[in-house]
């Protein structure tokens, strides 16, 4: 994709289909990929970070295939040969923190000696505490960051996990217990980060027929392998969908985005109360979510510390709303794709919007933005924001690395252009 994209002044309406659940993606496949038959995955997607995940099975022996919009999942027999071998695989995880984080576990259940590596700024981003957790359990672990060299067999009955700095950490070990071939038991010490994607990989987990029991932060592990191997369904992906969300509450036309399961359990869904704080007209209905402007948006305080993806979306929200909205407990954007509190912040200035950051807090100030030079940072939740902000600005605007909202949505800009009717060119 082109270096550059501009953004014209256009009123962004009409109807669009979530993309598939980036979230969903990387969990059934991994645990497809896990099970002793093969199965398949409906509407699975293409985004990069899948791709990382699919790549770095298919290193370890998983088939994987694609016919139309199915993919075909043929699962290496490891409930019969585990993988033997005295040859350093390597996975490539890009830039997918889901990926390096849900299989370190799980190459550490199966015993295989490999070197995990990744790019962008997930070699920066924190592998603590769940390296230390594997060195006691047997494991070689060479970095706390990638690149790192892993090697010898994950064992034990009782595993202790700090859940407060990634809630990945907790979703790769419950990948990855199932499979040593004894009860264990996994207790979660400090206060989980994200709750609801671990509730997440619980329930894949138990959909695959995995033996889980849960009390708490302690969860009950049988031994057995997945064997429930058939055909699933990806649900639309409710982060991406709150772009389009934020375009409607602060347009002039309705937008309505289909695909949506009404009681997922993804924690973004919680972008429908959110834009209601702000005073946008939000219905459901169905798979379905429409929003409109409503009167007048206006300021909200938001606790973002189980919704963080949700805030550069909502940042923009904030742009176009009048008064100061503060968005709490934000400390975890810093570790991220790139540093989305100060990326945010950059985005916001570019658009004459004054915003700021205050311990664990960010504060953004209300008022017309303009069109300006926007730096993506090569993430892709800014480039997305960025691109409904420039849509509704004064004049036009020019975003650095469209490309990279490719890591969880290639078709966004597709969708903006072609089923909004936004106006933009790429140089």
């Amino acid at each position: 994709m082109a270096e550059k994209l501009t953004v014209f002044p256009s009123r962004l309406g009409g109807e669009v289909a979530a993309p598939p659940s980036k979230s969903y993606g990387h969990r059934l496949l991994i645990a497809a990929a896990l099970c002793d038959r093969p199965g398949a995955i409906i509407g699975l997607g293409d985004c990069d970070d899948i791709r990382a995940t699919a790549y770095c099975l298919r290193s370890i022996g998983t088939g994987i295939r694609y016919d139309g919009n199915r993919c075909v999942i043929t699962p290496r027999a490891w409930f019969r040969t585990g993988l033997h071998t005295d040859k350093k695989i390597v996975l490539d995880c890009g830039q997918s923190g889901s990926t390096a984080r849900f299989l370190l576990p799980v190459v550490a259940a199966l015993g295989i000696n490999a070197r995990m590596v990744g790019s962008g700024r997930l070699p920066e981003r924190p592998m603590l505490p769940l390296t230390d957790l594997l060195r006691r359990h047997g494991i070689n672990v060479g970095s706390d960051n990638l690149p790192l060299d892993i090697s010898g067999k994950l064992c034990g009955d009782v595993f202790e996990a700090d859940g407060s700095v990634s809630s990945q950490f907790i979703s790769g070990l419950l990948f990855a217990l199932p499979m040593l071939g004894h009860p264990c038991t996994l207790r979660v010490t400090g206060k989980a980060e994200s709750v609801n994607y671990i509730d997440m990989t619980v329930s894949v987990l138990r959909g695959f027929g995995a033996d889980i029991r849960r009390d708490g932060n302690t969860f009950e592990i049988n031994s057995g392998f997945y064997a429930k191997a058939e055909e699933y369904r990806v649900e639309g992906d409710w982060s991406a969908a709150a772009f389009w969300m934020v375009a409607g509450a602060v347009g002039g036309k309705e937008i309505k985005t289909n695909g949506l399961s009404a009681d997922s359990l993804q924690g973004d869904r919680a972008i429908c109360d959110a834009l209601i704080r702000f005073g946008a007209e939000v219905a459901a209905l169905g798979d379905a979510v429409t929003v409109r402007h409503g009167k007048k948006l206006h300021s909200a305080v938001i606790d973002c510390k189980n919704i963080p993806d949700l805030v550069p979306a909502l940042a923009v929200a904030a742009a176009y709303a009048d008064g100061e909205s503060i968005f709490e407990n934000i400390s975890r954007l810093r570790i991220k794709e790139s540093d989305r509190v100060e990326a945010v912040i950059s985005m916001l200035s570019a658009f004459g919007i004054s915003a700021f950051a205050d311990k664990d807090n960010l504060h953004v100030i209300g008022g017309h933005p303009h069109g300006g030079e926007i730096n993506s940072f090569g993430d892709h939740r800014i480039a997305m924001a960025a691109a409904v902000c420039a849509a509704f600005a004064d004049g036009e605007s020019v975003i650095s690395d469209p490309g990279c909202a490719s890591k969880s949505y290639p078709g966004f800009f597709t969708d903006f252009a072609e089923k909004l009717g936004g106006k933009i060119k790429f140089d």
